[in-house]
């Protein structure tokens, strides 16, 4: 038993134009933000997070606990407190891609990075 794509192929009188293939486009930036060596962390987050936040308020949320607790703990906790159970009773809020990412740009100053000796 052969599927009709493969009879159709067979049966046709001239083959069929090959779809032409583009490379991959790549997508540059230049970023707007440049870090200082007195940045304490940087923040990124989908459209989600954003939704549920403002910037200020993620700024607080991170700054409140990097001192003590690692940055994936941080983000795990953040995104937990703001998924919806029901995106449809909160209009889709909560709902969206809650991805974050958190980087320590001072772990060799945060307690939860000493080591005990």
């Amino acid at each position: 038993r052969t599927s009709n794509s493969t009879c159709r192929a067979a049966t046709d009188a001239r083959p069929r134009p090959r779809p032409r293939l583009t490379p991959p486009r790549l997508a540059a930036f230049r970023p707007s933000v440049c870090l200082r060596d007195d940045d304490d962390f940087f923040l990124l987050g989908c459209d989600g997070i954003w939704d549920c936040f403002s910037n200020e308020g993620a700024v607080a949320y991170v700054r409140e606990r990097i001192a003590t607790t690692p940055p994936a703990e941080i983000g795990a906790a953040m995104v937990r407190g703001i998924v919806s159970v029901d995106p449809r009773a909160t209009q889709g809020i909560g709902g969206d891609n809650m991805t974050v990412l958190i980087v320590d740009l001072q772990p060799q100053t945060r307690a939860y990075n000493q080591q005990e000796e």
